[in-house]
C-alpha cells in the first residue's frame, strides 16, 4: 500500500518572558491548518522516503480530502501546550 505524505501549515503561538529571553509557552492553533503549494500552485506531497512527489496522482488527493475540514481531528496534528 503506498502512503503519502501532503505537508500542511499550522500557526503556532509562542509566549517568551522577555526578562530570561526563554520560551515559556506555546500554542498551536489547529483550526487555521492549510495546505501549502509550491510556486506553481501544486501541493507539496512526499514519499514514505520523504522525496517530493509530483500531486497529480490519487493517493494525494484523497490524503487532501480524507483531511477535509477536520484538521484538529487529526492522528498526527493536536493542541500543543507547553509550559
Amino acid at each position: 500500500m503506498a502512503k503519502r505524505w501532503v505537508r500542511y501549515v499550522m500557526p503556532v503561538m509562542v509566549e517568551v518572558d522577555c526578562d530570561d529571553d526563554k520560551v515559556t509557552g506555546m500554542v498551536t492553533l489547529p483550526e487555521e491548518v492549510r495546505e501549502v503549494r509550491d510556486d506553481m500552485g501544486h501541493f507539496l506531497i512526499y514519499d514514505e522516503k520523504f522525496v517530493r512527489r509530483d500531486s497529480d496522482g490519487q493517493p494525494q488527493v484523497h490524503a487532501f480530502c480524507v483531511l477535509g475540514g477536520n484538521h484538529a481531528g487529526s492522528t498526527r496534528s493536536s493542541a500543543l501546550a507547553v509550559r
